[in-house]
């Protein structure tokens, strides 16, 4: 039997990081906010959505997702529609943006693409 791992696939992104807003300063001019642009990647397992179950969404919605991903446990939060991506063995498989986030699980964390 081959082991693929916990984690076998690797989810890459771009986040916004420390992103604050333009503001006045004290003459009152306009000062540029400032953020800082971080590449992400992160081991994950992808699972298909083969069966087209649906997640709640907004106000009763139903939203189908294409997979939902476990990655581990203490991750930094990914904001919903960030896009992001997934590679197996070098090639990207899918890529398209994050529905839902969980982040308290014990085990693992859970997204939703």
């Amino acid at each position: 039997m081959v082991d693929f791992g916990r984690f076998p696939h690797t989810l890459k992104t771009k986040l916004v990081i420390g992103a604050v807003e333009p503001a006045k300063d004290e003459n009152g001019d306009w000062v540029p906010g400032n953020s800082t642009i971080s590449d992400l990647e992160l081991e994950c397992r992808a699972v298909p959505n083969g069966t087209g179950k649906p997640l709640p969404g907004v106000d009763g919605d139903k939203v189908i997702f294409n997979y939902l991903v476990y990655l581990p446990a203490e991750i930094v939060d990914i904001p919903e529609k960030t896009i992001v991506e997934f590679v197996y063995k070098g090639k990207v498989f899918y890529k398209g943006p994050v529905l839902r986030f969980f982040g308290a699980g014990r085990l693992n964390t859970r997204l939703w693409v």
